[in-house]
């Protein structure tokens, strides 16, 4: 029983060792991409010293990573995911460095910028399906759950240092040093996939890509698995109505706890501090837990929480409700991936993916800009309080009318 629990039954699967290499390397790599998220805001706004064209980028590049996962999806069941990933990456490397030398060269555009900000929107669009999908093949299907929850906190985690690591290093060196930072942290994962070596499970002869053959194949085949379709539905849910408070804080925060500095950094922070604060229970005693159980209780308290962050008078109140905010998102969002990854079959594995991030990016995109209209129109509290409740309602009708139940297909959860 000793080892079901602690930290050891948390990280069961970075025994293996291509987990291990695939883990450690992504860590670096992403701490490095939340770095030049941060900086490449900075240095749109300070080219235009204009919001709008801070925004224009991010939402833009967030279009050209849903655009291209119509072909992204296909191209990770034909062919192996472990060359898209390392095609891809390089690019990734060689746009960062991209990023470094325009800046060196006093290349002030802010155009120029969103066109490579585009290019990477791209390049992230073909990798981010094969990525998921690849996790698959570096676990057995009983460590699929505690590898999708690493690979999620290993996320979150990166998400809370690499803003404030690139905050530090802009300081210091300037927007060309953490670009080229950023660079460099993609030979991290790009060494760990070289070195691993996984069995072909993709057919020799693939067929053609057919983009809308290939969609309505998806989705003829989505409509045939009720497991899927709940995990569909659920983040949905989750991606519209709590989401969005990641990229609105900082409005909320100005506004209701008047903040500023390093009070709105630990802000910006807090549901990723929770995901690793919270990541051990996850990840241990979520292996053997039934997928149902652990949605119901983790999407119950993930509206909660987050109804206490909307109604919390102080700012010390809302700090807690954002730690256990991203220790819920860490469970509901690991389990969701867990479902689609165990119960879809190897041949639609890529294109599934790619649907339920395409289904994910639309829904946090609608979302923002729905409660950002609502943020103006009546005001934060009550826009997340309404989010809040909306998530209460549809999580307690699912947990009473067993609606999770078909999430529980092939496990071996006791």
């Amino acid at each position: 029983m000793a080892d079901r629990s602690g930290f050891r039954a948390s990280t069961r699967a970075l025994r293996l060792r291509n987990f291990r290499l695939f883990w450690f390397g992504a860590l670096v790599s992403n701490t490095g991409t939340w770095m030049q998220i941060l900086v490449l805001a900075y240095v749109i706004d300070e080219i235009t010293d204009r919001g709008a064209w801070v925004g224009l980028v991010a939402i833009t590049q967030m279009v050209m990573t849903v655009f291209t996962n119509l072909w992204a999806g296909p191209l990770a069941d034909r062919v192996p995911r472990r060359s898209i990933i390392l095609v891809t990456q390089s690019l990734l490397c060689v746009g960062a460095f991209g990023f470094a030398a325009l800046w060196g060269v006093g290349v002030r555009s802010p155009v120029i910028y969103m066109l490579l900000a585009w290019g990477y929107g791209i390049l992230n669009g073909f990798m981010l399906p094969a990525w998921q999908a690849f996790i698959a093949e570096l676990v057995p299907k009983e460590l699929l759950l505690n590898a999708v929850t690493l690979n999620s906190t290993q996320f979150q985690a990166t998400r809370a240092v690499g803003p404030a690591l690139g905050g530090v290093l802009l300081g210091f060196f300037g927007p060309g040093w953490v670009f080229f930072a950023n660079g460099v942290s993609f030979f991290a994962v790009l060494f760990a996939v070289v070195l691993i070596q996984v069995p072909r499970l993709l057919p020799d002869d693939p067929p053609p890509i057919r983009v809308f053959a290939d969609l309505r194949e998806v989705v003829g085949y989505w409509r045939t698995q009720p497991g899927i379709q709940r995990a569909f539905k659920t983040v949905l849910i989750t991606a519209t109505c709590a989401q969005p408070i990641i990229f609105l804080i900082v409005v909320f925060a100005e506004e209701e706890f008047n903040t500023t500095g390093w009070q709105l950094g630990l802000l910006a922070a807090g549901t990723g501090i929770g995901s690793i604060i919270f990541f051990p229970l996850v990840a241990g005693r979520g292996q053997f837990t039934a997928r149902s159980r652990l949605l119901g209780i983790g999407l119950s308290i993930y509206g909660l929480a987050l109804a206490g962050f909307g109604l919390a008078p102080w700012y010390a109140m809302a700090i807690v409700f954002l730690l256990i905010l991203g220790g819920c998102h860490l469970a509901t969002a690991s389990t969701l991936n867990t479902v689609i990854q165990l119960q879809v079959e190897e041949s639609m594995r890529g294109r599934v993916i790619a649907l339920y991030l395409m289904v994910i990016n639309v829904a946090i995109g609608v979302g923002t800009m729905i409660q950002g209209a609502l943020y103006d129109w009546i005001g934060p509290r009550l826009t997340v309080s309404i989010s809040a409740a909306t998530i209460v309602v549809l999580a307690a009708w699912l947990v009473s009318t067993r609606r999770f139940a078909s999430m529980d297909v092939g496990t071996a959860a006791t």
